[in-house]
């Protein structure tokens, strides 16, 4: 299914919450967060498979990205220990929705 969205760019919300996302979805889902062609703005990943290693990965395609404003990633097992790239990632989307909101 994920693998279908990859190419959706009018994509703006995506719930794969509580799915097992393991690490193949978790690939697609970074593809499409470092793609600047896609529009994502709300993700929810909350209660998946995702490792500290997951996370960080995450914090790179983060790093260019403008449209997400919105992140749920509680309850994954690599959460407690990704504390860093959480932080960094949450300081992204909080720019992002500080950027939208002021338009």
């Amino acid at each position: 299914l994920l693998e279908g969205l990859r190419d959706n760019v009018s994509l703006v919300n995506l719930n794969v919450g509580s799915n097992g996302a393991g690490s193949q979805s978790v690939q697609t889902l970074l593809a499409i967060l470092r793609d600047p062609e896609h529009n994502l703005k709300t993700l929810d990943v909350s209660g998946n498979d995702l490792t500290s290693d997951h996370f960080e990965q995450m914090r790179l395609c983060m790093a260019n990205n403008k449209t997400l404003t919105s992140l749920d990633i509680r309850s994954n097992p690599g959460y407690a220990d990704a504390r860093r790239a959480v932080e960094e990632i949450e300081k992204i989307v909080h720019s992002n929705e500080y950027q939208f909101k002021s338009l």
